[in-house]
């Protein structure tokens, strides 16, 4: 009951409350020696202080599970626990050690079969090698992640998967496919009422629409540079 309690806090965004519920589960199950309920609430209490942006906090009760997950044998815990503190290594930006948990937590999801935790991973993954310049990596992760998430029909994955294809071909220099990927990705976020995928999206094709206009304003100078100068008020137009 206290775990689920937590978790209803959690998801609400009553965080202090949820803490102490999953504090006092946690104290409960370590008195009754019950290791695999301490690992899950130590991933819940991570998880909640994730939400808060009280990372290294997180980071904490992250590796404490990570731990008792593998004492444990339990795989999809040491995957959960896994990506969680890699998910939390890109937002602090230690992108190598963020890759390195990530890519260990998509081995596991892809050995158990899955096919939603290994898309996310894929996407996440992604972003990190986005960020360390690797963007052919990270247009391929972000390709069979956008692959499985229609294999099962997830709305939200497919836009977050459009989303980063968009984000990294633009990174490339290329402003047409990324708005289409982008256009894509907000018609599927809209649908199902994802925010976080609507708002990347519109942020997208606001990019790809500057760079559309500042490729625009080079040509029509380059046009202009060409024209014969008439007389002095041509010049002076040119030059105001």
């Amino acid at each position: 009951m206290l775990i689920n309690i937590g978790i209803d806090e959690t998801e609400l965004g009553r965080y202090e409350q949820a803490a102490r519920h999953q504090q006092e589960a946690l104290v409960l199950f370590r008195d009754i020696g019950d290791r695999f309920g301490e690992a899950r609430e130590l991933d819940n209490l991570g998880w909640a202080r994730q939400r808060q942006d009280r990372n290294q906090e997180a980071v904490g009760y992250h590796q404490q599970s990570l731990d008792l997950f593998r004492e444990i044998g339990d795989r999809q815990g040491e995957a959960f626990a896994l990506s969680r503190l890699g998910v939390i290594d890109l937002r602090l930006a230690r992108y190598q050690h963020a890759a390195e948990y990530l890519r260990h937590a998509l081995g596991l999801f892809r050995g158990m079969g899955n096919a939603s935790n290994e898309a996310q991973c894929l996407i996440r993954l992604g972003e990190v090698y986005v960020e360390l310049g690797s963007h052919e990596q990270a247009a391929g992760n972000f390709d069979q992640a956008l692959t499985m998430s229609r294999e099962i029909g997830d709305r939200v994955l497919e836009a977050d998967a459009l989303n980063g294809l968009g984000e990294v071909l633009f990174r490339t220099g290329d402003a047409d496919k990324p708005r289409v990927h982008h256009a894509d990705a907000l018609r599927l976020a809209s649908e199902a009422d994802a925010p976080r995928e609507q708002a990347r999206a519109h942020a997208g094709l606001a990019r790809a629409c500057q760079a559309d206009g500042d490729s625009g304003s080079r040509r029509k100078s380059q046009i202009d540079e060409k024209k014969p100068v008439t007389n002095r008020w041509d010049c002076l137009h040119q030059t105001r």
